[in-house]
């Protein structure tokens, strides 16, 4: 893995409590208007209970623009975060010219990380990852720094996870503050998880862990594959990648646990069923089928 390839994301600026949105024009108005609640047992509540820190979600101003989405990110979740609006390419469209706009949807943030004080040179070189969380670290001292990438745990990209391990070994020997790893977990086929895969998650998140780093997390999830995290001591949380099928990245594939009618699935009981009992096994359901129905 080419260092320029790592995605550095400031994962607590933007992971925040629900508790923290800045409301939209409407939101105010929205939750008082609220349908009973569609959650029957939090999940967030459930994690915290087993010693985590929180169990997440996702959300854009799109999200949050439907009253279905927030009565279920209020009930269920403890912590968002946003799903592309602070991304490079949509906080810096141009060079040189920022905007702000999607993540205050989220957060009232009037700077993000300093609104990256400091300059950027125009070629970063091998150093790239160090400058970037020394930078973050100036900018704010007290957030803790991950480093987020894709593929960590996939059977199908085992050396991702090596890669990784090797980088973050090296990087935290030479003194680059990193606090941790974030793993995108976007795993599952077609039709269903399989067991091979939920094994390689475990065995990629017990690597990380092993790096050094203070903690780890799973950041974007598609499966309810919780115990993983609830195994492993220094796992700290699991963000599940979208609300409802109705507005997520692989709708195909139905991957969340509520319906494009924003109904509870059988996977959401499931997962509330395997974090609470005593047993960690790992969840394996399918996408299409019981994970619907």
């Amino acid at each position: 893995m080419k260092s320029n390839s790592i995605l550095l994301r400031p994962l607590v600026a933007s992971a925040v409590s629900i508790a923290a949105f800045k409301a939209p024009r409407n939101f105010i108005q929205a939750y008082a208007a609220l349908a009973p609640r569609q959650v029957a047992t939090s999940l967030h509540n459930l994690f915290v209970a087993q010693g985590k820190l929180y169990f997440g979600n996702i959300a854009d101003s799109g999200t949050l623009s439907k009253d279905q989405n927030v009565a279920i990110l209020k009930a269920g979740f403890g912590q968002i975060t946003p799903e592309n609006s602070i991304q490079w390419e949509a906080i810096q469209p141009t060079e040189g010219q920022f905007n702000f706009d999607g993540p205050d949807e989220v957060t009232h943030a009037s700077t993000v990380m300093g609104q990256y004080k400091g300059q950027f040179r125009a070629v970063l070189g091998d150093h790239c990852v160090r400058i970037a969380f020394e930078a973050a670290r100036e900018a704010d001292p007290d957030a803790k720094l991950y480093i987020n990438d894709f593929g960590l745990g996939s059977a199908e990209t085992p050396k991702l996870t090596t890669v990784m391990v090797e980088h973050v070994t090296n990087w935290l020997a030479e003194g680059v503050p990193i606090d941790g790893i974030a793993a995108l977990s976007h795993i599952g086929s077609q039709t269903h998880i399989v067991e091979g895969q939920a094994a390689g998650v475990r065995a990629a998140l017990e690597a990380l862990a092993a790096t050094g780093v203070s903690e780890i997390a799973v950041t974007e999830l598609d499966i309810a594959d919780a115990n993983t995290c609830l195994a492993i001591e220094s796992c700290v949380g699991v963000t599940v990648w979208g609300v409802s099928d109705a507005d997520s990245w692989r709708p195909a594939e139905n991957p969340l646990l509520f319906d494009a009618s924003f109904q509870q699935k059988a996977a959401y009981g499931t997962a509330t069923t395997s974090i609470s009992g005593s047993a960690f096994s790992s969840i394996l359901y399918k996408v299409i089928g019981a994970g619907a129905a």
